[in-house]
């Protein structure tokens, strides 16, 4: 297969040594059903410590440093379905609405709801994104809408656990006071000022009380976690690799992002009971690559690409030194 492709070569770009493989894995995404009627946006970080002008520090994620990409996924799976590098050369402004544009001007998101943080949430986004028929949902700070002195008023004066709605130009404005006196607040562009039945723990009787709130609270905080399953799922049995070149550390990560999507796949199709878990999956694909039998599998205890096959766990003669000074 072809990695490189030198007349779309650019030269600031990490990935650009590797872009016809990136291609070709979110192709391949993009190929399978999509069934999910909700999606999720938010970032996803590719662990690097080497030099490069694009590599952030983000002490929010797992992984902190490295580099930061835009990631679109199913709510439901955290399967990947879209994917951008960010870029330090273009302006916040630009970078958001070019970012989104980018990654949801496809016919077949059409009629799907997309949820995202703050980072991207401001009303020439939504509009955007409604003409093209995509409702979106999004936490933002309420002065970014424009509200107007009288609504500010309405809001400073809002009783705990008690919620307002404003309409403006196809929007919805829903602002939540919890009990502890935090104003949250959501933009969304599909009109559902609803409220309903829940739940929260009281730490004084240290039980579930119910308690009303706004159903689209709770639709944002069940949706809005498919990039956070992606990334947790995608570490997991992970490739154990160092390098300072930046283009294989993104060329690991697609790895595990096509054995994720495959795997996804797989456990929507299979029907079995003895089902492989992600673990016999990923050997079940080493064996195949090395052409390797099961009865000979445990023979092996660790691959050149860093993962760990044996079962029992290694032996260290340091930390099983009788007397050891640390």
């Amino acid at each position: 297969m072809k990695f490189h492709d030198s007349e779309r070569e650019v030269l600031t770009s990490p990935e650009n040594k590797i872009s016809v493989f990136i291609d070709a894995v979110l192709e391949n995404s993009k190929k399978c059903d999509n069934s999910s009627s909700t999606l999720s946006l938010d970032e996803s970080m590719i662990s690097f410590k080497g030099r490069h002008k694009d590599k952030v520090f983000m002490s929010s994620k797992p992984t902190r440093i490295g580099f930061k990409a835009f990631v679109v996924c199913e709510s439901d799976t955290g399967f990947p379905l879209e994917w951008k590098m960010y870029n330090k050369d273009q302006g916040k402004k630009k970078k958001i609405l070019n970012t989104v544009k980018s990654l949801l001007s496809f016919s077949r998101y059409q009629s799907k709801a997309v949820y995202m943080d703050r980072y991207y949430s401001n009303k020439g986004v939504f509009m955007e994104l409604l003409l093209k028929e995509i409702y979106a949902c999004g936490t933002m700070d309420p002065s970014r809408v424009g509200i107007t002195e009288e609504m500010r008023l309405e809001i400073e004066n809002l009783q705990n656990e008690k919620a307002i709605f404003y309409i403006d130009d196809r929007l919805l404005l829903c602002v939540w006071r919890t009990r502890k006196e935090k104003l949250v607040s959501i933009l969304l562009s599909l009109i559902d000022n609803s409220i309903q039945n829940s739940q929260r723990f009281c730490i004084e009787k240290k039980e579930m009380i119910p308690i009303k709130r706004p159903a689209i609270l709770e639709a944002y905080n069940q949706n809005m976690q498919g990039v956070d399953y992606f990334d947790r799922h995608i570490r997991y049995y992970s490739f154990l690799n160092g390098s300072k070149k930046c283009y294989q550390k993104i060329a690991y990560y697609f790895l595990e992002v096509a054995i994720l999507s495959s795997y996804t796949i797989y456990e929507k199709e299979c029907e079995e009971e003895n089902a492989l878990n992600r673990k016999q999956y990923i050997i079940s694909i080493i064996y195949s690559l090395l052409d390797m039998r099961k009865e000979n599998s445990y023979t092996v205890s660790k691959l050149d690409c860093g993962l760990i096959l044996q079962e029992q766990p290694r032996n260290c003669t340091v930390c099983n030194a009788p007397n050891k000074n640390r």
